[in-house]
């Protein structure tokens, strides 16, 4: 199966929450029926009641979207990293590789999801056992928290549909 860009996901999940959020606080209601001109063109909304409902399935469908793509499908960084901590690669295949190459492989994987301060960064060692290679990580709390506030920025699409969903549920 082919990546999906999770970049539009991410962006469908924040539109969602963000319209339906703004629709749930700010008490908008329409007269029934409702009149809208979008590029000069008359159109008439006579169940302007069930707008938010529209937007709340918007809503919930991006949430289920983004989750399995975004953490079913392909590998989030959060799981990237415990593949990482336990020995094991992300991407890089271990058996019937050199350890030049696996090395090579599991220093692209330590940069993409381990983020570096500075000069503090998470330290790797790679290994081959026979013909399977492994590597073990040491990562300083410093990355960890980093790390970390890098897997609630991923969770945020889902977070904001949760509140918004909420507070749908509460104000509407």
């Amino acid at each position: 199966m082919k990546n999906i860009d999770i970049k539009n996901l991410r962006r469908l999940c924040f539109f969602a929450a963000f319209v339906l959020l703004t629709v749930s606080l700010s008490g908008l209601t329409l007269d029934s029926p409702a009149k809208v001109e979008p590029l000069g063109i008359p159109l008439i909304i006579r169940r302007p009641d069930l707008l938010p409902v529209g937007l709340l399935l918007l809503s919930i469908y991006s949430v289920v979207r983004y989750i399995y793509y975004g953490y079913l499908v392909q590998i989030s960084p959060t799981r990237a990293r415990r593949y990482l901590k336990r020995g094991s690669s992300v991407h890089a295949p271990t058996i019937g590789i050199g350890l030049e190459e696996f090395t090579e492989m599991i220093a692209n994987e330590v940069e993409r999801y381990f983020p570096s301060f500075g000069k503090i960064e998470a330290k790797y060692t790679t290994s081959q056992t026979g013909s399977q290679c492994s590597v073990e990580m040491k990562i300083p709390k410093l990355v960890w928290i980093l790390a970390f506030i890098e897997d609630i920025d991923y969770s945020l699409p889902v977070i904001s549909n949760i509140v918004a969903m909420t507070c749908w549920l509460l104000f509407c």
